[in-house]
């Protein structure tokens, strides 16, 4: 998702409405990267819970602006979100999940043999994730313009659209 904020108008002091305009955009980046981590989290499948605590993120500021990176470390963050063809899954982390589920790891080696014939399906959790963070981060940023126009309106500038 893209979001780009673009204000015309005359700037009176462009170093100070500069500085209140990355601070808020900054400010509004780090509440959307925390909405979405909790969508993704609330969506990510458990079994010993590695994976779900594994979801981050971090901000990068760059020459053009800022991004928010949402992430999982995990080799098999990847595998989960966008489902697998056929293979042959390690039985130690099927048999967890078959004890935990159904109290009885023997339905391990069945399930591996389903996932060996069809693969696994895709869990989505970060593309639902963002989805249903998005009109949440929308009215956000949308609050972080209005808190920008009226903190340049105080320094003495003039906002002709938004």
């Amino acid at each position: 998702m893209k979001i780009v904020v673009e204000l015309k108008g005359l700037v009176a002091d462009p170093i100070k409405a500069a500085e209140i305009f990355r601070a808020e955009i900054s400010k509004t980046l780090d509440l959307a990267r925390m909405l979405v981590v909790g969508e993704v989290k609330v969506r990510t499948p458990l079994n010993t819970g590695n994976l779900r605590g594994s979801v981050s993120s971090f901000r990068a500021d760059y020459a053009g602006g800022m991004a928010a990176i949402i992430s999982s470390p995990k080799e098999y963050a990847a595998p989960v979100e966008y489902g697998t063809q056929p293979h042959w899954a390690p039985i130690e982390p099927l048999k967890l999940w078959a004890l935990r589920k159904f109290r009885d790891e023997s339905i391990a080696y069945p399930v591996r043999a389903a996932i060996a014939k069809r693969g696994t399906a895709p869990h989505w959790m970060f593309r639902l994730g963002l989805l249903a963070a998005k009109p949440k981060i929308i009215e956000e940023f949308n609050r972080a313009v209005r808190g920008i126009t009226t903190a340049w309106e105080g320094i003495g500038s003039r906002i002709v659209s938004r």
